[in-house]
């Protein structure tokens, strides 16, 4: 029996697994940080929002049958992408129409509960607690892996390793170690997010269901974004694109001061409470070549292979992208599965660099080619919907009609959905 070791338990890490899960494959999956009173504390950015784009949503569904009735009945929220969302972004507002992009929207910790509570009631995976801290290589091999954890230290031997730990990944380190160094891509940027999570009823938003004020460096370089979640909550996340502009920031209201932006005041309660916050700051861009080692049994997923922007919120489906090109019969030669893995954040990079990349003045013809190319579509976008509708479409990876995917009472409560203005 196939033994398969997946490095990693969070988003990525489950959805491989379960990818790969069948009777011909023994599944081993070795994390640092499992669930704790319904919280993992290895997610990254877990207080801030995340989003399954559709493409996103039609493959986890795929996945995990049932799992979109699931997070609705945990009270994830519907939203029209288009119609539900004002969005103003670089060149102007998207235009709000009715439109087949919807989907759920919900925190990080509920998404990563259910499918870790999913893993655990199939009684099909061996869960490990620990640390990675050494391969063991052997003609471009890797034959086990060290870990440890408050026991001791073990040596966990596969037939094939599946690397999901994120960004927090020390893959790298430990394949330099062997005399294998991994090339990498970087774009960097100034971003910080620093996010808070406000009740219902100190929200004041209308004819729309998120609010988006893009950032941008030169014309807007403090936005924010306002998304429901479950629990009648809502996430309010500020993104700012000059460098250390939260570092004074001690609350709420030090942040409204630091904005002083019309129409945030109007969408928030005067009266705000205190609440807490979390600020990220490394949300540079950064893709890495492990096909180009060619080790024999090495495959690399999600945020260890690639790190974007969050602008767009691509990550979660650039990840299930990958998973899906995992051969869960393990008869394709694994560096080229890697080639073909890789090939899978291509069009995403695109767009989450070219926001970094806009208003810089050292880049190749190429890269300024792209840029203008997609400010003009963008810019386009807002005065016309054909050009918005199509820009939806390349940001959810996603041809298909919503109806084709969605749970069946969902289908009927938007059969006759009512345009915004």
């Amino acid at each position: 029996m196939p033994r398969i070791a997946i490095l990693g338990g969070g988003f990525a890490g489950l959805c491989a697994a379960q990818r790969l899960s069948n009777k011909q494959n023994q599944i081993f999956i070795i994390d640092n940080y499992w669930l704790n009173a319904n919280k993992r504390r290895g997610i990254p950015q877990a207080n801030h929002l995340h989003i399954l784009l559709l493409e996103g949503q039609r493959l986890l569904e795929k996945l995990f049958p049932g799992i979109l009735n699931e997070l609705l009945a945990a009270g994830a929220q519907l939203v029209d992408w288009s119609a539900d969302t004002y969005w103003q972004g670089p060149y102007g507002k998207y235009p709000q129409y009715t439109s087949d992009f919807k989907t759920l929207l919900f925190s990080r910790q509920l998404l990563d509960k259910i499918l870790y509570q999913r893993i655990i009631n199939a009684n099909s995976f061996v869960l490990i607690q620990g640390k990675v801290t050494r391969l063991i290589i052997d003609k471009k091999r890797i034959m086990a892996i060290n870990y440890r954890n408050e026991q001791g230290c073990y040596q966990l031997e596969a037939d094939l390793f599946i690397e999901c730990r994120g960004r927090g990944s020390n893959l790298s380190q430990l394949l330099a170690e062997q005399s294998l160094p991994v090339k990498n891509k970087m774009v960097r940027n100034t971003l910080q997010y620093l996010s808070f999570k406000l009740p219902k009823d100190q929200v004041r938003l209308t004819n729309c269901k998120q609010f988006y004020l893009q950032a941008d460096k030169v014309h807007n370089p403090l936005g924010f974004v306002i998304s429901p979640i479950e629990n009648n909550d809502y996430i309010l996340t500020f993104i700012s694109t000059i460098k250390d502009a939260f570092k004074n920031i001690k609350t709420l209201n030090d942040l409204l001061l630091l904005y002083q932006h019309p129409e945030l005041n109007k969408l928030l309660d005067p009266n705000l409470k205190p609440v807490k916050f979390s600020l990220f700051h490394n949300l540079i861009n950064q893709k890495k070549y492990f096909s180009r080692l060619k080790l024999a049994n090495l495959l690399v997923l999600g945020d260890a292979l690639c790190y974007l922007n969050p602008v767009y919120g691509q990550g979660m489906t650039v990840a299930l992208k990958q998973v899906f090109t995992l051969n869960s019969h393990l008869k394709k030669p694994h560096f080229k599965q890697q080639k073909q893995i890789e090939q899978q954040h291509k069009i995403p990079w695109i767009l989450a660099t070219s926001e970094d990349l806009r208003w810089q003045t050292n880049k190749s013809v190429l890269i300024w080619c792209l840029n203008k190319l997609f400010s003009l579509w963008l810019s386009n976008a807002t005065k016309n919907s054909w050009f918005h509708l199509w820009f939806l479409k390349i940001l959810h990876m996603h041809f298909q009609t919503q109806s084709k995917i969605l749970p069946l009472h969902l289908e009927k409560q938007n059969a006759n959905p009512t345009s915004i203005p």
